[in-house]
């Protein structure tokens, strides 16, 4: 049996979900802006729908294929969005961007699915167990976790503004990104132990290069997880990676499930529908 449990989650459409339909907010936004005003959420979100793959095909992964900064992605995308319904010669209001950036980065713009939380608690509290016994040098025997440790991230397509979204919903997120050395926590950073934490890392497809569901994306993820989680000991004893159970739980059978397992890793479909 395997010692060690990394359960990774999808974000969007996972664990959280847009508050309102991205047309409607898009046409708020763009109204407050003095734009689209006779112009329907509808209309707003097909046209959202086309700039998105258009963006999508012209400079995969929000950009990083091409060398270009998640916020110069979207800023085409929101261009392309609301060019059609601009008259000749008139331009984007200057702050439209940027407010719908600033937005679509936290719970303004989101709202979390009602197990989240639940299950985020639940496992940070076996996270505590597991460190608690591990400090007594004892196992109970009767109703205890059966992993040695658990660690808890986010693996996902998208941007760099994932784990602030978590955060805005104040879920305890670590702190790290994929390929820099891991950092010391902020100074007023909550928690101060890694088993405080309702996620231990986030990995997006931009910081690593690789989009759901290539396997790198999940070779990424593991070796995240052996870098920064494996060490069990103050000698720098790691645990050895064929001691972890991989478990990847998404909302698509396509990106989550059949590239997970094709990674090697288990998989759960769940259906927010």
């Amino acid at each position: 049996a395997k010692k060690n449990l990394f359960i990774a989650f999808d974000a969007f459409g996972t664990l959280f979900t847009p508050k309102l339909p991205i047309g409607q907010q898009y046409g708020a936004i763009a109204r407050k802006h003095g734009i689209c005003k006779e112009v329907s959420d509808d209309d707003i979100m097909r046209a959202f729908g086309k700039s998105f793959k258009n963006r999508s095909k012209e400079a995969p992964n929000y950009g990083k294929a091409v060398g270009w900064d998640p916020t110069v992605w979207w800023g085409h995308v929101i261009t392309g969005t609301f060019k059609p319904f601009l008259s000749e010669g008139q331009t984007l209001p200057k702050r439209l961007i940027p407010d719908l950036l600033t937005h679509f980065a936290s719970r303004e713009g989101y709202d979390l699915y009602p197990d989240v939380v639940p299950i985020f608690k639940m496992f940070r509290e076996m996270k505590q167990q597991q460190q608690q016994q591990q400090q007594q040098q004892q196992r109970q025997q009767q109703n205890a976790w059966k992993f040695d440790r658990t660690v808890i991230g986010v693996v996902t397509n998208s941007d760099d503004r994932v784990a602030g979204i978590l955060r805005s919903f104040d879920l305890r997120v670590g702190h790290g990104i994929y390929g820099e050395p891991m950092p010391p926590p902020p100074a007023r950073a909550h928690p101060a132990k890694p088993e405080d934490n309702d996620v231990d890392f986030v990995l997006t497809s931009y910081d690593c290069g690789y989009e759901k569901p290539h396997r790198g994306i999940f070779d990424a993820a593991r070796e995240m997880l052996l870098q920064r989680f494996s060490v069990v000991d103050e000698s720098g004893t790691r645990s050895p990676e064929d001691s972890w159970q991989m478990l990847y739980v998404g909302d698509e059978f396509a990106k989550d499930v059949v590239g997970s397992e094709a990674a090697g890793w288990d998989a759960l479909l769940i259906d927010r529908e």
